[in-house]
This record gives structure tokens, sequence and C-alpha cells, in this order.
């Protein structure tokens, strides 16, 4: 084992992405790991950044995400292995995947018997049939039919079912939210509160020792059934906690190895001892899950983390693809040497194009992990709005300025703006509009309600949301409400400014009626809405401009682009986003589209992110021509080529994100490929063809006009 932690320390992170310049990349923070999987000296590892290939012998990692991959969602919380090599893997709210190294499969409600798409545990049996565990009942698949098991139609006791083991009579027991079900392919078996020595009917946990007896936990207990009897150890008799037992492994010692809130407990039939952040290498106390590999390793699940310990060594293995401390992107911003700096619900991390650095309130001064806005100032410091205070950093030294220290008057900051004299303006949540010059601190009688709240022109005009919008024009403020200007609502979600001193702005929100983009000139106001425009009806929490002029959104429904005529929208159903909701927006020097969402970092541009910036790149083994003729109608070919066989898929997409045809859904072999669309029927317009092959997406755009 200690030849393969030196290994871990040298791990080479290999990126599975779809192109050479790949028009989508994905950074996630995928380091709660849910699950753990075997084959041979691959260690497959499901994370809710996706998942993660691991070559214990070379220490070579591959990640796959919704990005790059076939994966529809990022959350995975379970995965096995069958006889076929076929990995099997189980979904947070989106289903089942077969992934056999080259094709993705994915089950679902709408293309299965699934009773549920949140799939919460997996489990193969002697003939290879996959029994499956949901929100919703149980089904077994055997590659072809599906039988499934609800309340309703059998004696399955819970709707939920969380684990599932058979026996050596090739019985079925299943722990669920109702009791522990014991399935002989005929009749059921049901042992709960009521009719056992079972303190709780709710199951979440089960194991066979090597004598037969059957070992289930529960929230606050862990009992052993050998047949006959009951023995229960909880809280009262052991160490174990009052709550919360997520689950238990057993090794060839016989020992049970428990995760819980409060660490790792082993016990060994007679005593306990507890593994935890105090006394061991353990990162974190709440353990999600515990798998034992052939050697005897105990790879351990928290959230801060997957570990394996061999009984003397304990060692931390990587399963996010990035620095990034959370997921959950607040917002991006970029310093002047182009570093990219990106706050989190997690803490804050700068990323140069290569290495990544990570500050939290474990490793800094950074007063709490929850980021809420960032700022560069003339000097090139990051300045950190946060819901503990303001943070000034220099890479060096961290200045903190809080409610006991200076004159905020809250210390939740919300959003901050630096003009060109570098003096700070600072939105605090509800209560203050602050200016901070370096010494002085003067006072606003203006609220703010949410980020990306102020804006700066070039003449050093301060535009803030405060009952409508409001120019701060030294000390002169003038606000433009819904009674006395071209607003829609008093509602402003999000300002920012154009290259011509335009005003845009976001306003009302999705419980409103219509949900606008208003730009204001100076002298007149245009409003963009449902009636008038593609907008969608979701809320604008981010505005930017490319250098092309083109406006860029961020929405709760995607990325929305407006280039004076045309809207487009890119959505998880049309592009590389596996989450819609847009927190952050910005765009780098080389017109790279930085993402923060609520399920990772993306960086996007059309026609391929330009690898200065993203430098962990793979050639390319599909290319994409552009369509010909173009503009066309009402047919065009569309021409690719593939440098080897694959499952392949050749989409046509609208700019509302829908998809109009497919036109490829098979395996083809490698070489040139030639295919005519016909858009007879279809309104003029542009429209999108992407290729997918083999975990790798090419998109390009073409132009219909009748």
């Amino acid at each position: 084992m200690k030849s393969f932690i030196t290994v871990l320390v040298l791990v080479v992170f290999t990126w599975i992405l779809k192109a050479e310049n790949p028009e989508w990349i994905q950074y996630s923070s995928g380091k709660k790991a849910s699950s753990v999987a075997f084959e041979g000296d691959i260690t497959w590892i499901g994370t809710n950044g996706g998942l993660v290939k691991l070559n214990q012998i070379t220490g070579e990692m591959e990640f796959f995400n919704s990005t790059n991959s076939e994966l529809p969602q990022n959350n995975i919380n379970c995965i096995v292995v069958d006889n076929e090599h076929n990995k099997w893997i189980g979904l947070r709210y989106e289903g089942l995947v077969k992934f056999d190294d080259v094709n993705w499969t994915i089950y679902n409600q709408e293309n299965s018997e699934l009773p549920n798409n949140y799939i919460n545990c997996i489990k193969v049996d002697s003939s290879q049939n996959k029994w499956i565990g949901t929100q919703g009942g149980m089904a077994k698949f055997d590659g072809e039919n599906w039988e499934v098991f609800t309340q309703y139609n059998s004696g399955l006791c819970g709707k939920i079912v969380d684990d599932i083991v058979f026996d050596n009579n090739n019985n079925i027991w299943v722990g669920t939210s109702g009791g522990l079900c014991k399935y002989d392919n005929t009749n059921w078996t049901v042992y709960n509160s009521t009719n056992s020595l079972l303190p709780s009917s709710s199951i979440n946990s089960l194991s066979f020792d090597e004598n037969l007896d059957l070992w289930v936990t529960s929230n606050s207990f862990l009992a052993k059934y050998d047949w006959t009897d009951w023995t229960v150890y909880d809280s009262s008799n052991s160490c174990l906690p009052d709550y919360y037992i997520e689950n238990f492994s057993i090794d060839e010692y016989q020992n049970k190895w428990i995760s819980t809130l409060s660490g790792v407990i082993r016990f060994d039939g007679t005593n306990w001892k507890i593994y935890n952040s105090s006394n061991s290498g353990l990162v974190d106390n709440h353990v999600l899950n515990i798998v034992i590999d052939t050697n005897q390793n105990k790879w351990i699940a928290t959230e801060e983390g997957l570990m394996v310990y061999d009984d003397t060594n304990w060692s931390i293995i990587e399963t996010s693809n990035s620095g990034l401390p959370d997921r959950e992107i607040s917002c991006i911003v970029i310093d002047n040497e182009d570093n990219k700096w990106i706050g989190t619900d997690g803490g804050l991390a700068k990323f140069d194009g290569s290495e990544w650095a990570s500050y939290t309130t474990n490793n800094s001064a950074l007063p709490i992990n929850y980021v809420n806005c960032l700022e560069i100032d003339n000097e090139n410091n990051v300045w950190i709005g946060t819901c503990s205070g303001l943070a000034k950093f220099d890479e060096t030294d961290w200045v903190i300025y809080n409610t006991n220290n200076s004159g905020l008057e809250n210390d939740e900051i919300l959003d901050i703006e630096i003009d060109d004299d570098d003096n700070k303006w600072i939105g605090e949540f509800l209560l203050s509009f602050q200016k901070f010059d370096n010494n002085n601190w003067t006072g606003f009688p203006l609220w703010i309600y949410s980020n990306e709240s102020i804006a700066i022109d070039d003449n050093q005009c301060v535009w803030v949301e405060y009952n409508g919008l409001n120019k701060v024009d030294g000390d002169n403020i003038t606000n433009y409400n819904s009674t006395n200007s071209g607003l829609p609502t008093n509602q402003v979600t999000s300002i920012a400014i154009d290259g011509n001193q335009n005003v845009w702005l976001g306003n009302g929100f999705e419980s409103f009626e219509e949900i606008s983009l208003v730009k204001f000139d100076g002298t007149n106001w245009t409003v963009y809405n449902q009636s008038n425009s593609g907008l969608p009806k979701h809320e604008i929490k981010c505005i930017v401009f490319d250098e092309e002029d083109n406006v860029w959104l961020g929405t709760n429904s995607g990325i929305v682009k407006y280039d004076g005529s045309n809207w487009t929208i890119y959505n998880s159903e049309n592009s590389g986003l596996s989450n819609n909701w847009i927190n952050s927006l910005v765009i780098d020097k080389n017109n790279n589209k930085w993402v923060g969402t609520s399920d990772g970092l993306y960086v996007y541009k059309e026609g391929g992110v330009s690898i200065d910036d993203c430098k962990n790149t793979v050639p390319s083994s599909i290319s994409l021509s552009q369509n010909y003729p173009n503009p066309f109608n009402p047919t065009t070919s569309i021409n690719y080529e593939l440098k080897k066989s694959g499952y392949t898929k050749l989409t046509i997409y609208n700019t509302n994100g829908e998809l109009v045809k497919t036109l490829v859904n098979n395996v083809q072999s490698s070489g040139q490929h030639k295919i005519e669309f016909n858009a007879l029927g279809l309104n003029s317009g542009m429209y999108f063809y992407t290729l997918d092959v083999n975990n790798q997406r090419i998109s390009k755009k073409m132009m219909l006009i009748k």
C-alpha cells in the first residue's frame, strides 16, 4: 500500500475532453465521493462532480462529467461493475447509466420501467441481473426486461429502497424506509419495529458475514440477525452515536467498519474503536461510505474528500478535476495578469490556466468560506465580499474589514465595484451602501438586495439598484423608477454598462408577469421582454458584453446571447452546461466565457476555447466541417470525419435549445461521412448542428433562409 500512496502524490490528471479545442470545458469540485467500485487495477469513483477513473498502478486519473461525456448529470450516488466490465451508475434525479468504456446508455422513467429516477443502490446477482433501489421502489433488469416492485404490486414494505443483498439461497434482502424485506422470488417476509426487535423500520445498509448472519444498520443502530435472534447495538451499549449511521462494510477479519457523522467506527465483535479527525488522519468526521478492496484497504468517502486507510497510513485521493473548494460558484473576476479568481460556497480559488490555488478558513485568513462577490483594485489586490465582512488579499497578506473595525454597518457584503480613483463602492445586504477611499467610509441611503447590483461608468458615476435604479454622481443621487422612467418594475436584479456607456438592467423576478432586459442610453429606455423578444422568463442574474458588443446574460434557465437581432439560448439540453442556474459570467481577453453555476465552473467559446487559458486538453479524434451551402434553402450537406469508430450522434437544435432533428444515432466506422439535411417545414433562422462521438462534441451554426 505504501507504494500506492506514493503514486497518488504524483497523480497525472488526464482530461477526457471533447476536442482539441472543445467549445465547452467544465471544472468541478468532486471532493464529495459517494461510491467506489473496483475493476482489476482500475478504481471507479462516483462523486458530486462526476465519475473518476483511477489507475492504481500509474496513478493516472480520468474525469467524466456531463460536459465531456454522456452523463446526464454529475451527482453520482452509486456505482457497480458487472462481469462484462460494464459500469452501472446510479444518479441523483437522472436515472441509471451503463458505461462499457465506449458507449453510454441512459435508463430513466421516460425510456424504461424504472420506478423512480433517484437511484440509491445497484446490486448485481449471480445471474448478472441488476437490482436497482430507488426512491420509489425496486427494479430488476436482465439487460432486456424489467420487473418492478413497489408497495402497490408486491410485498415490498417501504417506498424508498436504500440497500439490497443476496444470500446463498438466492433470496433477496431489501432495506427500505418501511422495514427489512426478504424475497424468495415468490413470497415476501417483512421484519420491522412492530414484529421484530428492530428498534426502527428505516433500514439503510445490509451485509452478510462469514457465518451468514445478516447485519443491518439504521440511523441509530447496528443489528445482527442470526436467523433466529436479533442483537442490537446502539448508543446505550456501544460507541455508536445517537444519530446518524450512514452504512457499513465487513472486512475479511469480520470487523465491521461503520460510517457515521462523528467518524469511522470499527467493531470486532467485542471491542469498539473510533477514528475521527482528532485522533487519526481522517480529514472529515462526516463519513458517507466505506468500501473495502481485496487488499483490505478501506476506501472512506467523506464530505471533504476520499481517503484510503491501510490500517496504518491514511492517504487522500484527489477526486476533483480542479482546485475549486466547492462546486457552487457565486462569482468570478479576472485580475490584471489574467488569473481567474472564483468565489464559491466553500472558499476562494485562483486559476492561472494551469495551476490552482485554494483559500479557505482552514488555510488562510478568509473570514468565512461563503464568498458573495469579488473585485480587483488598481494594484491587483483581490477584494472579497463575504457573509462575515470584507477581505483584501494581495496573495501574501490579508486585511479584514467588518462592523467591529470599519465603517461597515453589515458584515454581509453582496457586491463591490472599484472606480478609477481606487474608491471601493460596497453594497451591504439590506442596510447600507458605502464608499471606502482606503481611509474614510461614506454611507449612502441605498439598500442592496442582490449581487451584480453596482456598476460604474466612464464618467465615474455609480449606478446602484434600490427602489429602481440610482445614479450616484458625487453627492447627488438620481432615482429612476417605474413611475418616472421606462423601468417596467422597481426590482433590478443586475446592472452592467457597455462600451457605449449604455446602462443594461435585469428587471423583475420570476414571480412577476414578465421579466425584462432594459437598456438606458441616458435618454431613452428600451425594454426587451417575453412579448417582444426571445428573452426567456427567468431572472437575469448577470450581464456582460463581448468584443463584438454582443450581450450575454446569466439567468436561472441558462445563458442568453443577444447580438442586436437574434436571441440564442444555451442550456443543459443543447450545450455543455449541466446546470442552468447561472450565478456569474465574465469574458476574458481571448473571448472565452467563464460561467459560474450551481454545478461548477464552465468555459465556453464558439469554435473552441483558447488553449492558452485552459491548457489541459487532448488531441481530437473527430472533426466537423462547416455545412455547404450556407446559408441554404432547404437542403445542405454536413461533412465530418471520425479517426476511429464509435457511437455517433448528429443532431440539429434551434436557438431556443430545442431538438429539431436527429440525423445520425448509431455506431459508425472511422473515415469521412456526409449527411444531407433537409429543412423543409422549418422556419428561417439560425440552427446549430452538433456532433457527439466517443465523449467528444463539436457544434457549429448554420443559417436557413427561405
